[in-house]
């Protein structure tokens, strides 16, 4: 199974030449999850793929990340252990991969008012125009010219039927195309002579129609209808008779063959057209299933084009924005999707902002284009959402998850322990939960003279040191040094244990009154508790503590089960975002130097 395994992308966007290789493991009919922190570049790569024609890289000036190095834009990527390559003059991608991005579509204009004396300009969001095909075939028909087609028949073309009414239906010009192959063989050898032979016979009648077709024999026809090829044709034909005779059977045929030998470039010219109409219906159809904004969304011709337009963004939700415009896309890369050719689709974050509603809307869409198991389509999408987030999918069997953005969290089955473990005592003894609860998940000036190891029970990474004194203590704050100093693969859940603390401690310093530290200490339980409350008791409490304990509120709570199927929670990936880094470095006020055990104890 040929794979992409690199990525590499240079001086386009956030990206010059040093940490802009990466490397991948991309693998056809997959959903290639490649998660990354907000800020990290994945837009960067989406705007680079964007710009791909089939010639060249094509970037607008905006896009470089420096318009004056020497160094030019570039993108590759290692297929199957061969580099292609886009640049400015050549583009070796695109002997092999057609690429599709799609993201939200959105784009900033400025209207201006001209009013006495000033100009007023008014920024407004708008989502660009899709266009599903950049031309309309003509208006056609299939010309059934009946006095043509009893001419070829001979003498008695009376016994002929005018067809016009079923052969010029939809779908017909179709359908006589996909019988080329048995329309060919059915005028070669054979079955060739067998035909001449049925209409000379019939063509040797005398009398009227009528007397014709009542008194010829109808076995004239047998050995035609034991023609494999002709049997086939007659299944796929059965709704244009206008009889079930064996000479209705035939007479099909022969104006098929008509058709086949005289129209063959107009039945193209039809099928064209039919193609689009129904094209067009189809798109209607499914975007009127998901349409919620009530502006009635749908294609129209323009400019010999078909579009669908938008309304402006700030008149409907992003989650109506989003999935429509996403749907749009897609639809439309299936339209021009070509066999021939490698296909790579790369969806932009479109994920992390969708509503469950949505995702369900925007899986079933995706679920029918992998079920068809093409080996040559490359999904990508790029989202700073976890794995997790992914995991309740109907396509997470496709699942193939790469972390584009090495990341140096690396979790300690000791600290999961620890946590599952007071978890598991929450149903089974509250006051146990509460103790450690009140000692080693929250900030208390007494931990130090606590011995909880009476609570300890026996189990895999639990160590029993960390339920007596400050040991765990000293056991985080080495964690968090190595994550402050971004140079050591660190323990994700240590260091918010760490950030509890240090929120906590923070605050409680601040307390004037014994009975203060006591409410803080004994009655507000949850760190956000703590918090609030301080702030309305007339404390500083800066925001920073909040959104930080959005991060360890989510770490310090872990099931066995989750210890068992190996799952991380997000906190393994949030503590690499470059802003939650920086408030971290606010939060202890790190300038380089090791914190010491007084900042969390």
């Amino acid at each position: 199974m040929a794979e992409i395994s690199n990525i590499t992308i240079k001086n386009i966007k956030g990206f010059m030449d040093q940490n802009n290789s990466f490397d991948v493991h991309i693998l056809p009919n997959k959903v290639n999850l490649l998660v990354a922190p907000n800020g990290f570049g994945k837009s960067s790569i989406a705007k680079g793929f964007e710009s791909l024609n089939s010639n060249r890289l094509d970037l607008p000036d905006d896009l470089y990340h420096d318009k004056n190095s020497p160094i030019l834009p570039e993108i590759s990527i290692t297929y199957d252990n061969n580099v292609l390559s886009a640049n400015k003059d050549q583009n070796t991608i695109s002997s092999i991969f057609d690429v599709t991005v799609i993201n939200s579509g959105l784009k900033a204009t400025a209207k201006v008012r001209n009013i006495p004396h000033r100009f007023i300009k008014k920024g407004i969001m708008e989502v660009e125009d899709i266009v599903l095909r950049t031309s309309i075939p003509r208006t056609s028909h299939i010309d059934y010219n009946f006095s043509q087609i009893k001419t070829s028949f001979g003498k008695n073309k009376k016994v002929l039927t005018d067809l016009s009414e079923t052969i010029v239906q939809n779908g017909t010009a179709k359908l006589i195309i996909e019988m080329y192959p048995l329309l060919d063989a059915l005028q070669k050898g054979g079955p060739k002579k067998i035909t001449k032979r049925i209409i000379e016979q019939i063509n040797n009648q005398n009398g009227t129609a009528e007397t014709i077709l009542r008194n010829f024999d109808e076995h004239i026809f047998d050995d035609l209808e034991k023609i494999g090829e002709y049997q086939e044709l007659q299944n796929k034909v059965s709704g244009l008779r206008i009889f079930n005779t064996k000479f209705s059977r035939f007479e099909v045929f022969f104006q098929i063959i008509w058709l086949y030998n005289n129209r063959r470039a107009n039945l193209q010219k039809v099928k064209r057209h039919e193609d689009y109409v129904n094209l067009k219906n189809r798109y209607n159809a499914i975007i009127r299933s998901i349409d919620t904004t009530g502006r009635n969304i749908a294609t129209h011709e323009q400019d010999g084009k078909l579009i669908v337009s938008f309304p402006k963004a700030d008149t409907i939700s992003n989650g109506q924005r989003d999935i429509i415009t996403f749907i749009t896309s897609l639809f439309k890369f299936r339209m021009n999707y070509n066999d021939g050719k490698k296909q790579i689709l790369i969806i932009d974050e479109l994920f992390d902002y969708l509503d469950d509603a949505n995702v369900v809307a925007a899986q079933y869409f995706l679920s029918g284009f992998l079920s068809e198991n093409r080996e040559n389509f490359y999904l990508i999408i790029l989202s700073h959402i976890t794995e997790e987030h992914f995991r309740g999918w109907v396509l997470k069997k496709k699942l193939n998850t790469q972390y584009i953005k090495p990341i140096q969290a690396r979790a300690s089955i000791n600290t999961k322990a620890f946590i599952a473990f007071r978890d598991s005592l929450k149903k089974t003894n509250e006051a146990n939960y509460s103790a450690l609860s009140n000692y080693y998940f929250h900030y208390n000036p007494i931990t130090k003279e606590q011995d909880l190891s009476a609570i300890y029970q026996v189990k895999n990474g639990l160590k029993l040191n960390w339920f007596t004194g400050t040991n765990l203590h000293n056991d985080i704050l080495p964690e968090l040094n190595k994550y402050l100093r971004d140079q050591e693969s660190y323990d994700p859940y240590a260091v918010c244990f760490a950030l509890r603390y240090a929120c906590e401690k923070n605050i409680f310093t601040q307390l004037r009154s014994d009975d203060e530290k006591r409410i803080f200490l004994e009655e507000k339980k949850r760190t956000t508790d703590k918090l609030e409350w301080a702030e309305k008791a007339g404390y500083d409490v800066p925001v920073i503590y909040y959104m930080l304990g959005i991060i360890f509120n989510e770490a310090e709570h872990i099931t066995g089960l989750e210890i068992e199927r190996n799952k991380e929670r997000s906190c393994v990936y949030r503590l690499d975002n470059g802003a939650i880094r920086q408030m971290i470095i606010e939060l202890f006020n790190y300038s380089g130097n090791d914190i010491e055990i007084d900042a969390i104890l």
